[in-house]
């Protein structure tokens, strides 16, 4: 997971020198797609950096626990430690959320008709019937029952 990481910050850094070149400014349909790529390899870069703060922060704490003698701080250093690990658990887990690729059907023109469109249309186009298209509802009695 590290390598991908870094290819994907060496990546970042690329990116922000398209978006500084005048070739790419003037080309809009590029500079869009730049500028989305940019938007996501940031988030990477920022989740990244704050597991490695957290992780730092934990080795430091650790450290600390070996050679603290004092009771009292020992606790405060413990309860700190199991706070920066829920942390570092939660930051990591939407580190490797963002690594995942994206559906490359998302944003698909064809994907959106198709789920845009009538969904009361068979295959063939032609419509259900009147009855089929009502909601059904099973509540165990209709109104015919309760007038009885």
């Amino acid at each position: 997971m590290e390598a991908r990481i870094r290819k994907l910050l060496e990546r970042f850094e690329k990116v922000e020198e398209l978006l500084g070149s005048s070739e790419v400014l003037a080309d809009r349909e590029q500079y869009r797609a730049l500028t989305q790529e940019h938007f996501y390899l940031s988030q990477v870069k920022e989740k990244w950096e704050r597991c490695a703060k957290l992780q730092k922060q934990l080795e430091e704490n650790r450290a600390l626990v070996r050679e603290e003698k004092d009771p009292e701080f020992l606790a405060v250093i413990r309860e700190d430690i199991a706070q920066l690990e829920a942390a570092y658990q939660s930051e990591h887990l939407q580190l490797e959320t963002l690594l995942v690729p994206p559906d490359p059907m998302v944003g698909d023109p064809v994907l959106r008709k198709i789920v845009g469109s009538n969904p009361l249309r068979s295959v063939s186009g032609a419509h259900l019937s009147r009855a089929a298209r009502q909601p059904q509802y099973h509540c165990g009695t209709s109104s015919r029952d309760r007038r009885r």
